[in-house]
């Protein structure tokens, strides 16, 4: 899966800089890069029974660009098509942490 990220900001010259989480089932595991390798992200085990999963880069986006990130999820079990993946995806930033939740379907 891939997130396309837009910096709106044209009036000033103001850079975004956030970090990227992901909060998801426990029989669910992420990798936010074809590159990336376990020590890139950390895993923190959430009292609900599910794992938020930071992604140590920091993105910079200038004003008027875009940063596309990439998600893949894999599963203990075959994912199924029609099956639907209930996720957050959570930003922190200088201004704060914001979540935005999403749900995916397997094709």
């Amino acid at each position: 899966m891939m997130i396309d990220v837009h910096n709106v900001a044209v009036r000033r010259i103001q850079i975004v800089s956030f970090q990227v989480g992901i909060i998801i089932s426990n029989l669910i595991y992420i990798s936010f890069d074809p590159r990336s390798r376990k020590d890139d992200f950390k895993s923190i085990k959430l009292s609900d029974g599910r794992t938020l999963h930071v992604y140590n880069k920091m993105y910079n986006i200038l004003p008027g660009s875009w940063e596309q990130i990439h998600i893949n999820f894999y599963k203990l079990e075959e994912f199924h098509p029609g099956n639907k993946i209930d996720f957050v995806l959570r930003i922190f930033s200088e201004l704060g942490t914001r979540d935005y939740p999403f749900a995916a379907l397997c094709e």
